[in-house]
């Protein structure tokens, strides 16, 4: 069991579980469907649980003055994200998802109306980029404020010898093994299947009892905390 397995390694093993030669030059006709099967049930699984270990806080985003539109950190799911904070005058505040067209009666962006801290963000996709983007409002003054993101880490399609697997390669090799067993070998399939499954059960329960921390009495939770208990000064204007 481990995660971070090279592709290269994911492979050999699924040869191994099909019963098939270990030797590259063997069944290279069928290696575009062993990494199609093993990239699809590697994402699937990713998706399947908010695992602990795909959860990050991704690096910060300097609001520039004027800019409305930002780059999605590297690796971000944009549907998974759980968290998204401006940090302005040393303090973190929560930021709303979804901006509306009462929003732009406030602070209208194509008018260049600016103000500060932040309030919400959505997204854009660039049909021109093929990319969509972070959207942010109001319009950011020249004051300096920094967006931060936590949410779940994409696992991207798996190309390269090198690229590594970010989720459990039991489970993955398995799954598909048992999908490329099924026509010819049903009983098989079921098998990898059920010890799949059976895998997958110990790694929650794992993963909930890792979750347990001992009651404190007295604090609160730092997640629990969502504004800055220092006031703020809204700075607006036009540039």
């Amino acid at each position: 069991m481990a995660r971070g397995v090279a592709f290269s390694e994911l492979i050999l093993q699924l040869r191994a579980e099909l019963r098939r030669s270990q030797s590259p030059a063997v069944g290279v006709e069928d290696i575009a469907s062993l990494k199609q099967t093993l990239n699809r049930n590697a994402q699937v699984l990713a998706m399947r649980r908010n695992w602990e270990f795909l959860l990050r806080k991704f690096p910060r985003i300097t609001l520039n003055g004027g800019q409305r539109y930002y780059d999605l950190p590297a690796g971000l799911d944009l549907e998974r994200i759980t968290v998204a904070k401006v940090k302005y005058g040393g303090s973190f505040y929560h930021l709303r998802r979804g901006i509306n067209f009462e929003d732009y009666e406030a602070f209208d962006p194509e008018e260049n109306e600016r103000s500060s801290p932040a309030l919400k963000w959505g997204t854009q996709f660039d049909i021109t980029a093929n990319r969509t983007q972070v959207e942010i409002w109001p319009l950011p003054d020249s004051s300096a404020q920094y967006l931060y993101f936590e949410g779940y880490q994409r696992a991207d399609t798996m190309v390269s010898d090198s690229d590594l697997c970010l989720v459990d390669d039991i489970v993955v090799v398995l799954l598909s093994a048992a999908e490329l067993l099924m026509p010819v070998d049903a009983a098989g399939a079921k098998a990898k299947v059920d010890i799949a499954n059976e895998h997958l059960r110990l790694l929650g329960v794992r993963a909930s009892l890792s979750d347990q921390s001992p009651v404190q009495i007295g604090l609160q939770s730092g997640r629990d905390r969502y504004e800055s208990g220092r006031a703020v000064v809204r700075i607006s204007g036009m540039d």
